[in-house]
Parts: structure tokens; sequence; C-alpha cells
């Protein structure tokens, strides 16, 4: 048996990334998204969790990404994009505008939620997409039978395991 070139380098990356956390735990941080660590929950940061929540925001200046919701008459939900250039952006400043597809939505909520370590409650899915829990049944599933997933009182979140591979959980959907 030798095992494969992949395998050693997922462990290696795996053993890389325990030992940051560990450092950042040992001095009074804790995650709360992929990314982020804070010392205390009063800490973490209010402007990016809403990015996280699947929450809008206005992208304003050259380069700058925005996520708008309407409710009336239709649910949409729209991603803007601002030119990069400020010439072309002082030229035209309307953004450009790109609607999020229905069969989409559960990939675009999932990529965020998923990243906050206490992951999010199934009826915050069915009120920011506006489809039914029971879209995310196979994703969850195969998330559980792989042990990347946990479901807990109407929450979802990703267990240990599953937040080191996150990129690989959300192939799932």
């Amino acid at each position: 048996y030798r095992p494969s070139p992949s395998l050693h380098h997922e462990n290696l990356l795996l053993e890389i990334d325990q030992i940051g956390l560990q450092c950042l735990k040992d001095h009074g941080y804790q995650c709360y998204e992929v990314s982020a660590f804070a010392r205390s929950p009063q800490l973490r940061s209010k402007h990016n969790l809403n990015y996280w929540q699947f929450g809008d925001y206005l992208g304003i200046g050259a380069g700058a990404h925005g996520k708008i919701t309407t409710h009336a008459p239709l649910h949409r939900v729209i991603r803007t994009q601002k030119t990069r250039a400020p010439q072309h952006y002082l030229a035209a400043v309307n953004p450009s505008q790109r609607q999020i597809e229905a069969q989409d939505l559960p990939i675009e909520f999932l990529m965020n939620g998923l990243r906050l370590v206490d992951g999010f409650l199934l009826s915050q899915f069915e009120a920011t997409t506006r489809l039914p829990v029971s879209t995310l049944d196979d994703f969850i599933k195969a998330g559980e039978s792989r042990g990347w997933l946990t479901r807990n009182n109407g929450q979802l979140r990703a267990t240990p395991r599953g937040y080191h591979f996150l990129d690989s959980l959300l192939t799932l959907i």
C-alpha cells in the first residue's frame, strides 16, 4: 500500500491548518467564519456577517460589488458589479446586473451560510431564497452521510471535518 500523493498533500494541509488554529486559540481567538477570528462574540465583524447571512449590500465606487433582493412584485436576487477602471466608472456609474436564477440560489446561499461556524437556520434559507427547505434534502443527506454536515433544532452547520473541506462539501449541491 502506498498513499496517494493527493492524500499526503491533503493531510499536510490539514496539519498546517490545525497548527495555525491552535496558535490562534492559544492567543484567545475563536473562529466564527472560515477566515475570521475574534476574541469574543462582541468583536465579530457585523459588516462581514451580513454577507455570510446572505444579506443585501450596495456596491459603491469603482470595482464595487453588491447584492440586492427585491420583494415586490417578484422576489429576485440581483448581483451588481461596477467597472474597476476609474475613468470608465466616472463616465458611466451604472453597474452591470445579473439576476441569480432560482436553481442557483441554493449554492449561492450555502456558499455564504456554511462559512459560519454556527451555520444557519433552515428557516433563514426559506426566508431569504423563498425556496422550500426540501430543496436541500439531497444535499443534507449526502453531507450527513459523509459526516460533513450536522442538523440540530432547525440549524444546519458543517461538522469540524466538513468545515475543513467546505469546497468539497459544496460540490454535493
